[in-house]
């Protein structure tokens, strides 16, 4: 709780300053009832509402941003974190390069999910044979507090590729590359399992809280630590087209796949919007698509509705049953379907204020043979945004 008094002492500071040209502000906030925020197969609901803001000062020399975010979960407030982000950034013509760092900090009870981020990226941006092109290039490196068998230094190489029709078409490929080294090299396959006690403990290699809500599966594992990297490849296809005047339907597919057939594995942990612990993206196969529908109605009201499907393959990890157990042979295998809608207006107050309310609903359907991560889960948001 103190990291959201401090931070909102900063966002009034920073209000009271003279609003000069070069600066950004932005301040936003969230208000949804979400009947499953950490996808347990046994939901509980909560009331979620988060707290966000951005300050960034643009120069010709150098620009630079920070992002913060508080989220809060009414029934559970050991879950309720921080986190936040500074950037530094150059653009030029035709490219732009930077540095960010991302850090998350949670209450003590679930420190399990702490992590900092340190990135340098460049992008350049040219065209071709009347093609846009995208290349963009990341370096990054990940370290865990509580969780150092998944330190990492990763670089990520990607291109986009987007051309425009007089038919009102538009088509956009994306491609990428992940290399993944494990920092941590002095690890051994391992499966242990945790009991329920007083608070959050490790026994073993797997978490649990106090209030009958598990943190994870019953044997939180551990699997095939050893691996020293991972590659992993990513692709997509996107086609877009203006049915009528003020709408726009899209189709998109997209693929993943693990060119190294390996993964460190943490089994045992739910979600909290942290899917680089909690579904690791380099972790699994998968194929999907997806619809997406765009119509700006009269007075400005923006409307966008999507649906998605994804089938994942899961690489090195095995199943849950009902009865806890771990079975290790069994591959464990996802099928997703999601759904969001969202409404949205753009209210100009003054030249240099404008407030944006958007009323959000999402559905997902996670269908999986392990049975901890066998859940479904809906929410109502309501966000509002302050641009000044």
């Amino acid at each position: 709780m103190k990291n959201y008094w401090l931070y909102f002492v900063l966002i009034l500071s920073i209000m009271s300053v003279p609003a000069f040209a070069q600066w950004d502000f932005s301040l936003s906030t969230d208000h949804s009832y979400d009947s499953n925020p950490f996808r347990l197969a046994d939901a509980q609901a909560s009331y979620v509402a988060g707290l966000d803001g951005r300050i960034a000062y643009n120069s010709n020399l150098l620009s630079i941003s920070y992002n913060g975010s508080y989220n809060f979960f009414d029934r559970f407030s050991d879950r309720n974190y921080y986190w936040h982000q500074v950037a530094l950034f150059h653009n030029f013509k035709s490219s732009e390069i930077g540095a960010f760092i991302n850090q998350r900090i949670n209450n003590p009870l679930y420190n399990v999910y702490d992590y900092s981020s340190y990135n340098l990226y460049a992008t350049i941006l040219y065209q071709a044979a009347g093609f846009n092109y995208r290349w963009y290039n990341q370096l990054s490196v990940d370290s865990y507090s509580q969780l150092s068998e998944l330190n990492n230094v990763n670089f990520y190489t990607g291109m986009r590729v987007n051309k425009s029709y007089e038919s009102a078409t538009s088509v956009i490929f994306n491609s990428g590359l992940t290399y993944k080294k494990y920092t941590n090299q002095n690890i051994v396959t391992s499966t242990s399992s945790s009991s329920m006690g007083s608070g959050m403990q490790q026994g073993g290699h797997g978490w649990h809280d106090n209030d009958g809500m598990f943190a994870g599966p019953g044997s939180g594992q551990y699997l095939n630590l050893e691996t020293p990297s991972v590659i992993n490849l990513e692709w997509s296809l996107r086609l877009a087209q203006s049915v009528w005047k003020r709408a726009g339907l899209a189709l998109q597919y997209n693929g993943s796949y693990n060119l190294s057939s390996q993964n460190r594995n943490v089994i045992g942990l739910t979600d909290v919007t942290e899917s680089t612990i909690y579904d690791d993206p380099t972790g699994f196969n998968a194929q999907g698509i997806g619809v997406e529908f765009t119509w700006i109605l009269p007075a400005g009201i923006t409307w966008k509705s999507a649906y998605y499907y994804t089938s994942k393959n899961y690489i090195n990890q095995g199943i849950y049953d009902s009865t806890d157990q771990y079975i290790e042979s069994t591959a464990r295998r996802d099928f997703r379907s999601s759904s969001w809608s969202h409404i949205s207006r753009r209210f100009s107050l003054s030249k240099k204020i404008a407030f944006t309310p958007t009323l959000r609903f999402r559905w997902l359907d996670n269908h999986s043979n392990s049975y901890y991560y066998d859940y479904s889960m809906s929410s109502l948001n309501l966000s509002l945004n302050f641009d000044f």
